[in-house]
């Protein structure tokens, strides 16, 4: 012991998801989710939530709770947790799961405006803080990685959580355009640069749109410019008026100890 990591784990939620308005109270958010941890396995020793804020405001903040499961025996994911924004209920999964953890809604931290961010043991008692060892399947090791599912869920006083971002595309639909326009479906500014990030996935729909290259903070001739990294492959058309999401409005930082 005495050696430290951090995985990273982007929480993707469909942009249709995201449409449906504000998460109830042990609502579905993702359902299992892998990410991998060295062989042999570590102790989880601290959980940090970075949330995008709701129409580029804070949160109304709210507990989180975290499912860790071991994969199946042939490697394949534990059975789902239903349907994403909708209480959670677990069907061929309760043998794989291995632990769990709640974000305190104490923890959160007011400060920056426009996102969240949350960290067991932030506020909370010391018993939110983890000493959890994970180690996944040592027979399904990969390149020297043992792979873990997590799954998140509102906790049961978390009944505000909602991704509105309040940005519509605007001027002429986004069909196959590198640089596209936005407002606020007013014609005045939706202060894009104040809500998405440059490297965000701008999603519509249930479909990415393309990887944020720049962003202009000035309304000029109709809506605020985006620009992407490429154009989407597919051909994809996102309708004037129709509003765009984060890909990941959550990330999860998970800190090990081994």
């Amino acid at each position: 012991m005495g050696k430290f990591f951090n995985v990273t784990v982007p929480i993707a939620i469909l942009a249709s998801k995201q449409d449906d308005g504000a998460f109830g109270a042990g609502d579905l958010i993702a359902d299992w989710t892998a990410f991998n941890i060295p062989k042999g396995g570590g102790v989880l020793r601290g959980v940090t939530a970075v949330i995008n804020g709701k129409d580029g405001a804070n949160q109304t903040a709210g507990d989180l709770t975290i499912l860790f499961a071991n994969p199946k025996s042939d490697g394949s994911a534990p059975g789902s947790l239903g349907t994403v924004h909708a209480t959670a209920t677990g069907v061929n999964c309760r043998r794989d799961v291995v632990a769990a953890l709640n974000i305190d809604v104490n923890s959160d931290v007011t400060f920056p405006a426009n996102f969240n961010v949350m960290t067991t043991g932030g506020g909370g008692g010391g018993d939110q803080i983890p000493f959890i060892g994970l180690e996944g399947i040592p027979g399904l090791s990969d390149n020297g990685f043992n792979t873990i599912y997590l799954a998140l869920t509102t906790g049961a006083s978390n009944t505000a959580l909602d991704f509105s971002t309040s940005v519509f595309q605007a001027v002429e639909d986004a069909d196959e355009l590198l640089t596209i326009k936005v407002d606020n479906a007013s014609g005045a500014t939706a202060n894009a640069h104040k809500k998405f990030d440059v490297g965000d996935t701008l999603v519509s729909g249930n479909n990415d749109y393309g990887v944020i290259k720049s962003i202009n903070a000035t309304f000029a001739s109709g809506g605020q410019d985006i620009t992407f990294e490429s154009l989407p492959e597919g051909g994809l058309v996102v309708s004037e008026n129709e509003e765009w999401f984060v890909k990941h409005p959550i990330k999860l930082v998970l800190s090990f100890e081994i």
